[in-house]
Formats: structure tokens, sequence, C-alpha cells
């Protein structure tokens, strides 16, 4: 609570997990001790039983639409590695999208455009995480006659 409370000029959501492990009693008023902290709504969530996802999602929507209001500079807070990454990301885009539309059969330059996207997936995947690219470029060459 202390670290929460220093943090309170933030809009937050509170989110307990492992909500199948506790008594409904115990986990009951172990939230309701967060409410009154007053410090954001406040959402049990179980990963193994889904409770609480769709709660905690609409928690953070209502949370961010709160923070926009407010201005966007606080809409989204990057690092300079993040604004890098998605720098990289939007340039590999632009160069998939200008490789597309400068062929009359895409097909053509399929491999190149497929490299683009990887590119693009890459750099935003070093800004939130491990990314798969199977599913992107099953897609891609699924759209040509051409194997992957």
């Amino acid at each position: 609570l202390e670290i929460l409370r220093h943090h309170a000029e933030q809009p937050a959501v509170i989110a307990t997990s492992k909500a199948d492990l506790v008594e409904a009693s115990a986990l009951s008023a172990r939230v309701e001790v967060l409410r009154r902290a007053g410090l954001g709504p406040v959402v049990a969530t179980s990963v193994v039983t889904g409770a609480g996802v769709a709660e905690l999602k609409s928690a953070i929507r209502t949370q961010l639409g709160q923070d926009r209001a407010g201005g966007e500079e606080r809409a989204v807070l990057l690092s300079a590695r993040q604004q890098g990454a998605l720098a990289a990301a939007s340039a590999a885009l632009d160069r998939a999208i200008a490789e597309s539309g400068a062929i009359a059969a895409t097909i053509d330059r399929a491999d190149v455009i497929a490299f683009e996207l990887r590119e693009a997936l890459d750099a935003l995947g070093t800004s939130c995480g491990a990314v798969t690219t199977e599913d992107l470029l099953g897609q891609v060459f699924a759209n040509f006659c051409i194997g992957k």
C-alpha cells in the first residue's frame, strides 16, 4: 500500500492475483482493504480460472480513458528505447507499403515485403516482449503461391 500511495497521483488499477487459491471471504476482505485505500479500482483475478480478467480489462480501459481526458502528453510514457523501436517498426512498415505499392504483381517481391514485415514485428517485439512471426508470415505467404 505504501508504494501505491507514493504513486497516488497516477491513474491505477489494482489487480490481485491467484483469486482461485483464496477463500471467498478472505478474498473479499483483502479486496475491501485495497478499495478503502482509494487508490483505484480493485479487481481480483485468476489466471487459472480466468475469473476477473474481463473486469480487469474494463477497469484498465476506463482508467486509460480518464487519463486521455487529462491530456495526451500523459496517455503513453515511452522510454528512448521504446521510441526507437517504434520508429524502426514504422520505417519498416513504410518500406513494406512502398514495396507493395510500387510493383504490379506483389508476388514478385513477396519475400522483400515479408522481410520488412518481420523487421517491423521484431522492432515492436523489442518494446513489448517476445513476438512470434509464424502467424504473420503464414498469412503473407498464404496469399501468394510460394512456399515458406
